[in-house]
């Protein structure tokens, strides 16, 4: 038997078409953005005797993005040490961190991380105390390897380049840009135009391309590894998949409905002598819900179709409670299910999403410190502060609590209140946020309406008058329009 590997081994060249792989990694951020205007090609591939049929695009990519990317968007604390200095003020670099909205850049690199599967990115100077930190998918990065064992590791790289907009022009409604490289490699950094001119990145206004850091100054995060003979990992095809085939299905069943969800009049000829129109057409017959049609030798009717619609949209939802299970997803942010859903399977989902957020933690926990150094490289190259470049970060993450249903969270709060698991008062506390005695006060003065209520509803009526008048006014007030038994 012949196995790849024994061709792959004799034949000793692999080439690979990387476009469609650049085409998807596109699509992909464009969706994330709202920009649909990608899938009417692909609707129609689908359906090339159907060119009627029209994609009805439907942001499975942003939702899922934004599911998966949360890290970035509660409060983040980050705490900053160095491996040779001890003593160190990091509010310079506190500042720089708040004034260039790291928090933000992270927060866009992880949303298309999550569809993309990898960002490459740099930090580039900006104004004072102030960098720009840009991440860039597949489709914008160019990696060269400088030792192809090492290819898909970003610090081995000869070259990186980055695909950006360098000009643009606005007239007569109608926007030009044009676009260049930044390219990076170990000792110099530079701006390409198309024509091949070259500008410093690091020294603008210099003819200096040179850099002093000593490496590559970009960072790469990835959630998969490349596969061998690529620098970056796939993306995620089955997201791309599921946003085409639904656009798709809820397009055709879109036309479905437009052709046959009325009823279509026909005649039919009972003899050679009709008199209405040819038989093989009904022009000539004036047709309406105000008029009566009378045909000597014809027969009129609607045929109503028989349009699957009910199984057709079943098979949409089935779709996407199959993307679900196998992304992790929980299915009642897709759709809500006509039917109730175990606790353990809810626990299984939120286990899922756990382990996800696991991962994304350990990866960006990692990223902080690349970052961190290349942040205070790039603001010491520019004369203005000076930072320790060996700096580490220990960042710690918002964890937001797991939103429960309504009437199971009050049954579950209820039963540790039996169990005395749990306090009341501090439960009212933390909600309302007020001191512990006002929680106190507050949950013992409903704590006696209820006994009064319930003490009430067994009382006769002389009991209740003489009740009435040692109650507080607003319990008095809530009793007193209590409808009788």
């Amino acid at each position: 038997m012949v196995t790849y590997f024994d061709q792959f081994r004799a034949q000793r060249v692999e080439r690979r078409n990387i476009n469609d792989y650049r085409k998807y990694s596109e699509q992909l951020d464009a969706a994330l953005r709202g920009d649909f205007a990608w899938l009417d090609v692909e609707v129609r591939a689908m359906f090339p005797e159907t060119p009627e049929v029209e994609a009805q695009p439907l942001n499975i990519v942003r939702r899922v993005s934004n599911m998966f990317s949360r890290l970035y968007r509660g409060p983040v604390q980050r705490f900053f040490v160095s491996e040779t200095e001890a003593a160190v003020d990091y509010g310079k670099l506190r500042e720089i961190y708040e004034r260039s909205n790291i928090n933000g850049a992270l927060l866009a690199c992880h949303r298309r991380l999550v569809a993309q599967q990898s960002q490459v990115g740099l930090v580039l100077p900006d104004k004072a105390r102030r960098v720009c930190v840009r991440s860039f998918s597949p489709w914008q990065v160019d990696i060269v390897p400088g030792n192809t064992l090492y290819g898909d590791d970003i610090e081995h790289a000869a070259e990186v380049r980055f695909l950006v907009e360098l000009d643009r022009d606005v007239a007569g409604g109608v926007v030009t840009s044009r676009y260049g490289w930044i390219v990076l490699t170990p000792a110099e950094a530079w701006i390409e135009s198309a024509a091949g001119k070259r500008s410093s990145l690091y020294n603008p206004g210099s003819d200096d391309l040179s850099h002093p850091f000593g490496e590559i100054p970009a960072f790469k995060i990835e959630t998969e590894q490349a596969m061998s003979g690529w620098s970056l990992p796939p993306v995620d095809e089955p997201l791309r998949a599921i946003t085409i085939a639904l656009a798709a299905r809820t397009g055709d069943l879109s036309h479905i409905l437009h052709y046959q969800g009325y009823g279509q009049p026909v005649v039919e000829p009972t003899s050679p002598d009709f008199d209405g129109a040819p038989q093989s057409s009904a022009e000539g017959l004036t047709l309406g819900p105000n008029r009566v049609l009378f045909l000597r030798n014809g027969q009129f009717k609607i045929v109503t179709p028989n349009a699957q619609v009910g199984e057709y949209r079943s098979f949409i939802e089935a779709l996407l409670r199959w993307y679900a299970l196998t992304r992790g997803v929980d299915q009642d942010q897709f759709l809500k299910a006509a039917t109730a859903r175990t606790a353990v399977s809810r626990r299984f989902d939120r286990a899922d999403r756990a382990e996800e957020r696991a991962n994304y933690i350990t990866l960006f926990g990692e990223l902080e410190t690349k970052l961190a150094r290349l942040v205070c490289k790039v603001a010491n190259h520019t004369g203005l502060v000076t930072l320790p470049e060996d700096v580490i970060v220990d960042v710690r993450y918002f964890e937001p609590p797991e939103r429960l249903d309504p009437l199971v969270e009050a049954q579950a709060r209820a039963l540790e209140y039996e169990l005395g698991e749990r306090s009341r008062a501090d439960f009212v506390q933390r909600r309302d946020n007020i001191g512990r005695a006002q929680a106190l006060e507050r949950v013992a003065r409903n704590l006696a309406e209820q006994r009064v209520m319930a003490a009430l509803g067994e009382a006769t009526a002389a009991e209740v008058a003489a009740i009435l008048q040692v109650l507080p006014a607003s319990v008095r007030r809530f009793a007193e329009e209590r409808p009788a038994p």
